[in-house]
């Protein structure tokens, strides 16, 4: 797949960029890592 741009992590202004970017027809990638733990397995 082809993306317009990609964002790592959500950090402080992550997902408003995401969002912004959506709105203004990109197509993002958005890749935020987990950690695992027995809690959200």
């Amino acid at each position: 797949m082809e993306y317009d741009a990609t964002a790592i992590g959500s950090g402080h202004t992550g997902m408003p960029l995401v969002f912004k970017l959506v709105e203004f027809g990109e197509k993002v990638a958005f890749i935020e890592r987990v950690h695992l733990t027995k809690s959200n397995a």
